[in-house]
């Protein structure tokens, strides 16, 4: 008798080694250290830094505002303190010079503008202009008021003789140098000096037109050389030393 053996086949999935090996675990959530906010506990170091690098900011510019600022404004509350100083040079000594430095010495024109001007003798200079601007570049004065040499005698000579060419801004000039202090010289110095200049030169031309009047040559000057009784007289601004960088300046409180 034949025992037949029964053979069960069991159909198993299947699984490779490979697969087994190479399988990863489930990654995990990592924590971020910048999905916190400012107030975070997490960021409690990094807000202690903060505050302090500020804070200490902040009182130190408070200190500079309240005990160094203060000298620098204060010193610019009244400005300027007393009148500058400013010369008047008469190298022409005739009747221009003189009605100048008369004007320029009264109490009702000199008076004016914060530059106290001082008669100064043509003899101190022997080079002439270039020793004026030469002592205003030392700063031995702020300003100076020159009566150019001549001056008298060309316009004696055009109203004679009417020339067509005179120009009445060659009699006076002044000097004043920028760079020394540009905000003194464009809100003190140039001001001041052609403030005075204005009135006195105006005066000059009126008393000089009422005298014309009575001349024979009125007629011709009047037709060729009107600028002779218009403006006789006049200046020009001589800056020895230009500034014309830009300056940053503090405010004011």
């Amino acid at each position: 008798m034949s025992t037949q053996s029964t053979q069960v086949d069991v159909d198993l999935e299947p699984t490779t080694s490979a697969e087994s090996s190479t399988r990863a675990p489930s990654p995990q959530p990592q924590s971020d250290a910048h999905d916190g906010g400012f107030f975070d506990a997490r960021n409690a170091a990094a807000r202690a830094i903060y505050f302090k690098t500020i804070f200490r900011g902040l009182f130190l510019i408070i200190i500079l505002i309240f005990t160094v600022f203060p000298i620098f404004w204060g010193a610019l509350w009244k400005t300027p303190v007393r009148k500058l100083q400013g010369w008047v040079i008469d190298f022409d000594g005739g009747e221009v010079g003189q009605s100048v430095v008369q004007a320029l010495t009264s109490p009702e024109v000199g008076g004016m503008g914060k530059i106290n001007w001082s008669v100064i003798p043509a003899s101190r200079f022997p080079k002439g202009v270039k020793d004026v601007g030469d002592a205003l570049v030392e700063q031995h004065a702020w300003a100076a008021i020159t009566i150019n040499s001549g001056s008298s005698a060309r316009l004696n000579a055009s109203y004679i003789s009417p020339n067509a060419s005179y120009d009445g801004s060659e009699a006076i000039t002044v000097h004043a140098v920028e760079a020394r202090s540009e905000n003194t010289y464009r809100i003190l110095t140039a001001p001041s000096a052609q403030a005075v200049l204005n009135k006195i030169c105006q005066s000059f031309a009126l008393r000089a037109g009422a005298q014309i009047q009575a001349t024979s040559n009125l007629p011709a000057l009047l037709s060729t050389s009107p600028q002779t009784i218009v403006t006789p007289i006049w200046y020009t601004l001589n800056n020895l030393r230009p500034f014309n960088q830009p300056v940053y300046v503090p405010c004011f409180f």
